[in-house]
């Protein structure tokens, strides 16, 4: 059972996810997932069958990216960029075992997503550090 602190960190982390999404203009929808592919936090305008698609693709697609860099010899990514052809999948890297994923329009100007993305990393990794106490 997750206590109060815990359950307040976890809707922090959705309120950071909102935010983000208020100042990128045609971002969707954002979620935090753990390397081996668990939601740890969504947007609120994602439901929990999408969110954990969301969570599982973006952990395979940065799992696929780390062996790339390791094999070359590149080191593991730090962001990740899947063009669709109606939008856009952007991954960053917040810690080791932990990401945050953002999908938004074609309309979407990438170098905003990924300003508002490296600007929240931060928060994020400080919300997931202080939830780790409590666990």
């Amino acid at each position: 059972m997750l206590s109060e602190s815990t359950v307040q960190d976890v809707n922090t982390l959705d309120w950071i996810l909102d935010g983000m999404l208020r100042r990128v203009p045609h971002g969707e929808h954002a979620v935090v997932f753990s390397a081996d592919g668990m939601p740890l936090a969504c947007s609120r305008n994602l439901d929990n069958v999408n969110t954990e698609f969301f969570a599982a693709a973006g952990s395979a697609i940065q799992s696929l990216a780390l062996a790339v860099g390791v094999m070359l010899d590149k080191g593991g990514p730090r962001h990740t960029l899947v063009e669709l052809v109606e939008g856009y999948l952007v991954i960053a890297a917040v810690e080791e075992n932990a990401h945050l994923g953002l999908l938004a329009t074609d309309d979407a100007e990438l170098g905003l997503v990924a300003r508002e993305m490296v600007a929240t990393v931060p928060l994020i990794r400080h919300q997931l550090r202080a939830m780790r106490q409590f666990c």
